[in-house]
């Protein structure tokens, strides 16, 4: 059986993501290979995160699935540069014998049925393009909590006819919504240890995603689904259902606004911290002062200080003494990132309240909005 280089690599790409290769069942450190209606099947899996993806195969099998080891397979196949892989299946050891050009291999597999079942798709799936949800789960991710916090995950959310992200880690909260996104009802949290995986999905997509949900109430995980249209190559996602309400959280919108191009506020964060090694450094603050027409941004550390001014349209006053919020520039910088050359609307009541942030969008099906909390004053 052969199969074409180029097309192994970018299945593996797709799948290798889910693989874990510190887990006390061994098998999960497998990927799995099985002939299917004329092509092959490739499989990943940690339990949580299920990676499957498609390849043309010509030629015959002896046996039509086999079990290999996932690190040792796919460091072989990337080293491969001619153009077909010749791939036989033997289900009695059971091995697998590859050859590329010069280059033999023979990897010691184990047997099929000890690998995890596979969920197959949803059939109520939604279209959603690639670029689109990856500019969703850019505008939410650096707002969630680190793997492993109580806080982690993105949550998805289907409700008439809107998908709405959010993220949230306790300090800052961020929600993104397009309307339109199509039909279906279900409220999850994407764990943030898949996120890659579906990150490489999306990048390997060029055309529509689907986008579905299946409930396996106490029987299994419920999964959310991603499927390339095209390619037929897809994700189940295992997910949970706690995210907090935040509902309460946007009432706040007045005190101080500040109107700012995105651009300009983003040349500003990085011109505060041009001695600094590492600008996203989670530890560093950002400080941002409204003053007559324009917002003053800056830094002041124990070994420097760096104060710029930006053209903006201030409105109100903050309360208070003191009229500068510091704000951690992680959250910041990936506000002003997302957003490209939009306008910022900023409102601040006080340098120890919540700073709420919303992008001027030209897409009207779409908005976004944040909190993030100051940083407290010494």
């Amino acid at each position: 059986m052969n199969v074409r280089t180029d097309d192994l690599k970018k299945a593996l790409a797709v799948v290798k993501t889910a693989v874990n290769h510190s887990a006390t069942l061994q098998i999960l450190s497998f990927i799995k290979l099985k002939i299917v209606a004329g092509r092959m099947e490739v499989v990943a899996t940690n339990l949580e995160t299920v990676a499957v993806a498609y390849v043309s195969v010509q030629g015959d099998q002896q046996a039509d699935e086999i079990v290999v080891p996932a690190r040792a397979f796919t460091e072989w196949v990337a080293l491969c540069d001619a153009p077909d892989i010749q791939l036989d299946f033997y289900d009695s050891e059971p091995l697998l014998s590859a050859k590329s050009g010069i280059s033999r291999a023979r990897f010691i597999g184990k047997r099929p049925d000890l690998f995890p079942a596979v969920p197959t798709l949803p059939t109520d799936m939604v279209p959603l393009s690639a670029p689109l949800l990856h500019k969703l789960l850019t505008s939410v991710i650096f707002c969630a909590g680190e793997e492993g916090a109580l806080l982690s995950g993105i949550q998805i959310r289907m409700w008439n006819d809107t998908l709405t992200m959010a993220a949230t880690d306790g300090f800052a909260l961020a929600e993104v919504q397009v309307q339109g996104a199509g039909a279906g009802e279900f409220n999850v949290v994407l764990p943030v240890g898949a996120l890659r995986s579906l990150y490489t999905l999306v990048n390997h997509t060029s055309g529509e995603l689907m986008m579905g949900y299946r409930d396996m109430g106490e029987k299994d995980l419920s999964r959310v689904f991603f499927a390339d249209d095209d390619e037929g190559s897809y994700l189940g996602i295992g997910v949970r259902e706690n995210f907090p309400d935040y509902s309460h959280i946007w009432g706040q919108t007045n005190g101080c606004v500040v109107k700012v191009n995105n651009d300009l506020l983003q040349g500003a964060r990085r011109i505060a911290y041009v001695v600094s090694d590492d600008i996203t450094d989670s530890r560093l603050s950002l400080q941002l002062t409204p003053e007559g027409d324009g917002l003053g941004v800056g830094t002041d550390r124990t070994n420097y200080a760096a104060v710029t001014e930006v053209e903006a349209d201030v409105q109100g006053a903050m309360d208070g003494e003191r009229k500068t919020v510091r704000l951690n520039t992680r959250y910041v910088g990936g506000i002003t990132k997302a957003w490209g050359n939009s306008r910022l609307r900023i409102t601040m009541n006080s340098a120890r309240e919540p700073v709420h942030f919303s992008p001027d969008l030209s897409d009207e099906r779409m908005k976004a909005r944040y909190v993030v909390m100051p940083m407290a004053y010494k």
